[in-house]
């Protein structure tokens, strides 16, 4: 299984040598194809060509849908998300959106991709030959081990660098995005937040992507803060 981070000026190749990073300003369509061509010259005869895609934090974002009395179908939530999704998240063009659940009685968390990123995936990876096996977003990752390890978890905090995300709350749900800020204001909003939500510091995890380890055990280092929260 190979295991691949994007953003738009870094893509991450992680497979059975490590992780191997390509960075370039040319787009991501012609930085990915350029991963995949100088990568897969180093494959093996019988290496799985499947492909679990997970996307920054700057280019996959969640947001809240707030609950609308009188949604009658689930094409409805999705359009509605969709309709949401720029201007909730920020990004510029059209969304691709995954809804965690229907808004009807309660908010629900979404999370929205540009349609030109997941183009650009799906493309370029099916002209490699390779199978797309999921596009995910990156801190899907970290809440992952949240679920199984930090349970009783009420907030998420996941950095990666460029973006933080944070998740949080079930009744009353929280899902944003925080970019061009240094990490002492990342940190100053991060505690603004869990502090106006009323959760407690041992009910935070705060975790941040360690791309050299990307693909293997310890890709999302939790912090002190994290490692006290538990």
């Amino acid at each position: 299984m190979i295991d691949l981070y994007v953003d738009d000026n870094l893509v991450v190749w992680a497979g059975r040598g490590g992780a191997v990073q390509f960075e370039g300003s040319e787009g991501l369509a012609s930085l990915l194809s350029r991963c995949v061509v100088e990568s897969k010259s180093h494959w093996r005869l019988f290496d799985r060509r499947a492909v679990r895609v997970w996307v920054s934090g700057a280019l996959a974002r969640p947001f809240v849908v707030e609950p609308v009395s009188g949604l009658r179908s689930v094409a409805e939530a999705q359009a509605l998300a969709e309709s949401a999704a720029p201007g909730a998240t920020g990004l510029g063009g059209p969304c691709v959106v995954r809804l965690e659940s229907i808004p009807i009685e309660r908010a629900a968390i979404a999370t929205a991709v540009e349609r030109r990123v997941v183009d650009a995936l799906v493309s370029v990876l099916r002209q490699g030959k390779l199978t797309v096996r999921s596009i995910r977003p990156w801190w899907a990752y970290g809440l992952a081990e949240v679920a199984r390890h930090q349970r009783h978890s009420q907030m998420v905090c996941l950095d990666d660098a460029t973006t933080v995300t944070l998740i949080a709350g079930d009744l009353q749900p929280l899902a944003m995005t925080l970019e061009g800020c240094d990490v002492a204001q990342r940190e100053a909003v991060t505690r603004r937040v869990w502090v106006g939500q009323g959760i407690g510091i041992e009910r935070v995890a705060i975790g941040g992507l360690d791309l050299s380890r990307f693909g293997g055990s310890g890709a999302v280092v939790w912090s002190a803060l994290g490692e006290a929260a538990r």
